[in-house]
């Protein structure tokens, strides 16, 4: 019989996926909306985590992560953003909108110089996610500067898209745990 061992991040990694699409039906305002928010990012956390723990890390895996993510943060987004629309500043908008737009130029860049859609698991790229995880936070239970936050967050994640661009840019061979000075090593 074969070992479940190897797929146990995986489908943590669908439960993910399940969570998101859970949330396209949820009103943000309610309590349950938080309660599959947070499941998500408790997800986001647990599967690469449990990966490295059973030694079962793999490109598909990373891929399936990069997915999930991308998936899980559209969702978030386009639930939780209008919400806060009307408070953004044009400068905001257009920080956002450039950390955007050089996101999807870096999985381009991926995908057609290493023909694998994904992105790296670089500890800034992680912290990016998490400062974006706590967006919904900001919006729905705090009174923080939604604006300042934001700015603060798109400025983040620019650094670290265009670090992550230049890698690809100068890297022979795509490995999603490359190392540099902002990513873990790699997992053996």
């Amino acid at each position: 019989m074969r070992s479940l061992k190897p797929h146990i991040p995986n489908c943590i990694t669908i439960l993910r996926i399940i969570g998101s699409l859970i949330l396209l039906f949820l009103d943000p305002h309610d309590g349950a909306f938080l309660i599959v928010y947070s499941f998500c990012g408790i997800t986001d956390v647990l599967d690469g985590t449990l990966a490295r723990l059973l030694k079962v890390t793999s490109s598909q895996g990373a891929i399936l992560d990069t997915i999930s993510d991308l998936f899980f943060y559209c969702v978030m987004l386009s639930r939780v953003l209008p919400l806060a629309w009307s408070e953004f500043q044009t400068f905001t908008l257009v920080l956002i909108a450039f950390a955007v737009t050089l996101r999807i130029a870096v999985y381009l860049v991926a995908y057609f110089k290493f023909n694998v859609f994904s992105s790296l698991h670089t500890y800034g790229n992680k912290f990016t996610g998490f400062c974006v995880f706590l967006f919904p936070y900001v919006v729905l239970l705090f009174n923080w500067n939604t604006n300042t936050f934001c700015q603060i967050v798109a400025a983040i994640g620019t650094l670290v898209t265009l670090e992550e661009l230049l890698i690809h840019l100068t890297s022979p061979k795509y490995s999603p745990w490359r190392k540099t000075i902002f990513s873990p090593a790699e997992p053996k």
